[in-house]
C-alpha cells in the first residue's frame, strides 16, 4: 500500500481550508492508500499542501520523492483522481 507523508507550508497566506482540503483527501483515499504520521518515517509520496499558487513551502529535502503540490481545492481532487488510478495500477 502507497504511504503518504503530508508536508504543509507556513500558511502566510491561505486562499482555502487546508486542512479540509487534506481531509477530504484522506476521505477519498480511505483504504486505498496509508498516510504516514510524520515526515520522520518512511513513506513513499510527498504531498505538498501549498495555502496559494505562490507554493513556497521548501521541497528540496523530498527531491528525491515522488512529490505532489496543491494549491487550490481543484488540486486535491485532481490528486485524488492521479492517486486512484496509481493504486488500481498497483493492483
Amino acid at each position: 500500500m502507497l504511504k503518504i507523508a503530508i508536508k504543509y507550508c507556513g500558511g502566510c497566506n491561505p486562499n482555502y481550508d487546508r486542512v479540509n482540503a487534506v481531509e477530504s483527501v484522506k476521505k477519498e483515499l480511505n483504504n486505498k492508500v496509508e498516510f504516514a504520521d510524520s515526515l520522520e518515517e518512511y513513506y513513499d509520496i510527498v504531498l505538498v499542501v501549498q495555502g496559494c499558487k505562490n507554493a513556497c513551502a521548501d521541497t528540496v529535502p523530498y527531491l528525491e520523492k515522488e512529490t505532489y503540490q496543491i494549491t487550490c481545492p481543484e488540486d486535491s481532487k485532481a490528486f485524488v483522481k492521479k492517486m486512484n488510478t496509481k493504486t488500481t495500477e498497483r493492483a
